[in-house]
């Protein structure tokens, strides 16, 4: 909970250890993401995708190009620990590392939390070509909740404090839009072609070296639209 992570993306904390170098679409929210990004981590020079990942002793990673098949959810886990080197003879299937997550239990008595984190555009700073057009800042609202609960479990004929439980959930939304030119020129003046004899002559003077390319100039953003993500 005291380290801040983009999307809460708990595999990010594998970035902690030495020799870890983080891959493409490896960082941030891993919804919406290629899956192939969830484990690209290059542990000790290896490549990408070639580590384990272990949750409470289960591995995570399949046979297709030993991708993991789930990320938890952040206040889940209670401990985790990142091996790269000198490991025992019981681990195996991987060549970089191995990131061993421990989940959280319940307790004696009951606790429970609720969590939601915002972003909004409201707090973002506009892109430049957006705002020398006079355009607003792009829509972004981002809203990440969850809850998690956990306690005793007793059952009939046992003893207190014997057997626990705990539950925890996530969900996640995004809206967003990107921003787009429309249909208006960029150029300064409408770009004119050769007619094909002059476009012949000019061709058989550039394979001479006498030909030069015309000068067209560009010219501000004029617009820009604001079209919704599909």
């Amino acid at each position: 909970n005291e380290l801040p992570l983009n999307g809460r993306n708990v595999f990010n904390l594998i970035e902690l250890a030495p020799s870890v170098v983080p891959q493409g679409s490896s960082t941030g929210t891993p919804v919406g993401v290629n899956p192939f990004g969830w484990g690209n981590y290059q542990v000790n020079g290896s490549f990408g995708n070639q580590s384990a990942e272990y949750l409470d002793g289960q591995p995570l990673n399949i046979g297709y190009i030993n991708l993991p098949v789930l990320i938890p959810i952040q206040d889940s886990i209670q401990e985790f620990r990142v091996q790269t080197s000198n490991l025992g003879p019981e681990w195996g299937k991987f060549a970089g590392g191995v990131t061993n997550l421990s989940t959280r239990g319940g307790t004696s008595s009951f606790h429970g939390e609720l969590y939601e984190y915002l972003r909004n555009q409201i707090f973002n700073a506009n892109d430049y070509f957006l705002r020398a057009a006079g355009q607003p800042t792009p829509p972004w609202v981002q809203n990440q909740f969850g809850a998690e609960i956990g306690g005793p479990l007793r059952m009939p004929g046992q003893r207190q404090n014997r057997t626990f439980w705990f539950v925890s959930w996530e969900g996640f939304r995004l809206r967003t839009a990107q921003a787009a030119r429309n249909s208006q020129s960029f150029l300064s003046k409408p770009a004119t072609f050769p007619k094909s004899a002059d476009r012949d002559s000019r061709l058989a003077s550039a394979m001479t070296g006498d030909w030069m390319l015309p000068e067209i100039r560009l010219s501000s953003i004029r617009s820009m639209t604001l079209v919704p993500a599909t």
